[in-house]
């Protein structure tokens, strides 16, 4: 099982979570949204807090990754024909995860910013 926290109140982020339903193999996915009250004691924990909290974070087997990184192992859980994903996986994790933090720190502007009552 994958936890996948990902930030509750970005649209990129919910379509993302919609993808993955669609496309991810059945049962391999538990999404967790940031601002849950489990998120929210994953996003207090020491490996997050010293790494920042604008991103995408997965738990696979004992392993917390985040980014690009964390993107890539939820791709090889995708069925295919979706896994062609992971092919960028061999690029080096610097231009993986700056290509990502371009994208997660406009993503509010790129694609809207759902609003919670």
């Amino acid at each position: 099982m994958i936890k996948v926290y990902f930030d509750g109140y970005c649209s990129l982020c919910l379509h993302s979570v919609q993808f993955i339903k669609k496309y991810g193999k059945a049962g391999h996915f538990q999404m967790i949204s940031q601002q849950s009250k489990e998120g929210q004691a994953f996003m207090q924990s020491k490996i997050v807090i010293n790494s920042g909290d604008d991103s995408l974070w997965i738990q696979s087997q004992g392993n917390t990754l985040n980014k690009s990184s964390a993107a890539f192992e939820i791709a090889r859980h995708f069925r295919k024909p979706y896994r062609w994903i992971r092919i960028f996986a061999f690029l080096p994790n610097r231009i993986t995860d700056w290509l990502y933090d371009l994208i997660a720190n406009n993503r509010y502007g790129l694609f809207g910013k759902v609003v919670h009552d």
